[in-house]
């Protein structure tokens, strides 16, 4: 996985699993900020911390959070803290 910042100027999706044959798409923290160009015309700016994982390490990252998820279920289920 890989970690950068990037920005766009139309809203990202926040997992985008379809724009590429290998890479999913995770972002994070996205922010609208305003800023003026050259022209001194205002533009809406997306900011964020865009994750890319391989579609493998994608398919790893979705079963550790449906587990997280379950064991957080079962363990209320139970009466369990954590």
């Amino acid at each position: 996985m890989k970690i950068r910042k990037s920005e766009s100027s139309t809203m990202p999706d926040e997992i985008d699993e379809n724009s590429s044959n290998t890479t999913v798409y995770v972002r994070e923290n996205i922010q609208e900020i305003e800023r003026t160009d050259d022209d001194g015309n205002i533009k809406t700016v997306y900011t964020y911390d865009e994750k890319q994982f391989s579609k493998d390490e994608w398919e790893m990252e979705v079963l550790k959070r449906k587990n997280s998820e379950l064991e957080i279920l079962i363990n209320a289920m139970l009466g369990v803290s954590e």
